[in-house]
């Protein structure tokens, strides 16, 4: 197909070379393009070959239309398009009365030749031209005619033909590259094209499995939605028991709030009730101590009752001690009363001598007398003493039987504020332990309290959170019923692509 429309391309540019040969030669018949000598001689010796060849390319152009027109012929007419262009050469330089000029159409060939990028074609056209070098070169009738002067050195041949060559082989060069590209891109659109093939089959079965999936995801989309509407149900149920359980919670908080309230009563009273026992507990133990000072006041007014009786008694005993010398003392004074008396009695019977012995019998006399008297009033004194010591004794004695009376109820009062105390401080630790137990069951309270708060806190959450659910289920629901659609639309792609894929194979 690609070399029938080479072919066709060639046809088209071998009229335009045809054409072009004839206005050459008309151009060079009317118009002179050498001196009138030169022009005269290889106008009149090109004439027949230039008609010759002009017929020959006519020729070739009709038989490369048919064979590029028949099935199957289309290399056949690749090597007369060869032939005819190398023959349109062969007219241009003919025409042209062999000006070197015309020879330029060589590499005009040359390229439109390689637009078949076959080597052959080419080795075919440097061999033609090189026949006609050689044959120029070698006839001499045809040496102007090919090469516009009677004579042509070799010198010139050999670099027409290492040009010719040159352009050949740079030619057949640059096609054997690109020909071996193109082979090794063919064989790579070979891979790609079985990689293709294998893309192909794979996507076909990717296509089968994804008609397998699509299926199974229906029959999961349908479960799903049957499980969603049970879900739904099951939460609005819950929900139900949830609305109970928050009523019951609210009935149980205003019931535990009750008792809380009442509980902080208890708890009041009952601060109340050990605070008077703290302050009775004080009031005993301040009795307790009060007792014992007075207690302690009493023992020791008792010992010094029993200090001042032990004194009177002293005092009595040195009274009567006193009261016994005294009487030696006026039996003394009685007895120098007697002696002075008798001593006075013997100066006056001195006489003159004993004058101054009855001096000093008068003065012991009288020293006598005053004794006694001062022994007299001691001794009256002693008895005023004895008789108020003995009052004094007995009255001690009278206070110490009183104190000690008064020691031994203010002992008994004191055991009394001990008892009292002892109460007191049982009651007022009882009381502390029943503040204690009802502080902590007032805690409790609150905590079983805040729990139930919580409970409803977390009722109202859950019900929040089933509402929340069952809309969740609700769109579910949509969005399986649009993946249900999907599904359908995936199935029937599939099955659209598993066709296409059997077409393309």
């Amino acid at each position: 197909m690609m070399l029938r429309f080479k072919n066709t391309i060639m046809l088209r540019l071998g009229m335009i070379g045809i054409v072009l040969s004839g206005l050459i030669r008309l151009l060079h018949m009317y118009i002179p393009m050498q001196s009138n000598s030169e022009h005269g001689t290889h106008a009149s010796a090109g004439t027949g070959y230039f008609y010759a060849l002009f017929g020959i390319t006519i020729a070739l152009w009709l038989l490369a239309f048919l064979q590029n027109r028949r099935s199957g012929q289309a290399r056949l007419a690749a090597v007369v398009n060869t032939l005819l262009f190398t023959f349109i050469s062969f007219t241009m330089i003919a025409a042209g009365e062999g000006m070197s000029v015309y020879h330029f159409s060589v590499f005009m060939v040359v390229a439109v030749v390689s637009f078949y990028e076959d080597i052959q074609l080419i080795l075919l056209m440097t061999v033609l031209f090189a026949l006609q070098h050689i044959l120029g070169f070698a006839v001499p009738a045809l040496t102007p005619v090919v090469f516009g002067v009677k004579d042509y050195t070799l010198i010139m041949v050999v670099l027409h033909a290492v040009y010719l060559l040159l352009t050949s082989g740079a030619t057949s060069w640059q096609i054997a590259v690109k020909n071996g590209y193109m082979r090794t891109l063919e064989r790579e659109q070979e891979a790609q094209a079985a990689m293709v093939q294998q893309l192909y089959e794979q996507l076909g079965d990717a296509s089968k499995r994804v008609v397998h999936t699509a299926d199974q995801l229906q029959e999961q989309v349908q479960r799903t939605a049957h499980a969603s509407e049970s879900v739904s149900q099951s939460v609005q149920d819950m929900t139900i028991q949830t609305a109970g359980q928050a009523a019951v919670s609210e009935t149980g908080t205003r019931t535990v709030q009750e008792m809380v309230t009442s509980m902080q009563k208890v708890s009041e009273a009952a601060e109340l009730v050990n605070r008077t026992s703290r302050d009775s507990s004080q009031k005993a133990e301040e009795g307790y101590a009060a007792v014992r000072a007075v207690l302690q006041q009493m023992q020791r007014i008792q010992a010094s009752v029993g200090d001042v009786t032990g004194k009177v008694r002293d005092l009595e005993a040195q009274s009567q001690q006193i009261g016994q010398t005294i009487e030696v003392i006026t039996q003394i004074a009685d007895q120098t009363n007697m002696l002075s008396l008798n001593a006075s009695i013997e100066a006056a019977r001195a006489g003159e001598q004993g004058r101054g012995f009855a001096v000093v019998a008068e003065e012991v006399r009288k020293l006598a007398e005053q004794s006694a008297s001062a022994a007299q009033q001691i001794t009256n004194l002693v008895k005023d003493v004895q008789s108020k010591t003995d009052s004094a004794v007995q009255s001690a004695e009278h206070g110490l039987q009183e104190a000690e009376r008064g020691v031994a109820v203010i002992q008994q009062a004191g055991n009394s504020f001990t008892d009292i105390l002892a109460v007191t401080k049982e009651a007022a630790d009882e009381t502390l332990d029943m503040t204690s137990s009802i502080t902590e069951l007032a805690q409790k309270s609150n905590d079983i309290l805040s729990s139930i708060q919580e409970i409803e806190g977390a009722a109202a959450e859950l019900e929040r959170m089933s509402a929340s659910i069952v809309s969740a289920n609700r769109e579910q629901a949509a969005s399986v019923h649009t993946i249900s659609g999907i599904v359908e639309e995936l199935n029937d792609f599939s099955k659209d692509l598993d066709a296409v894929t059997k077409q393309l194979k």
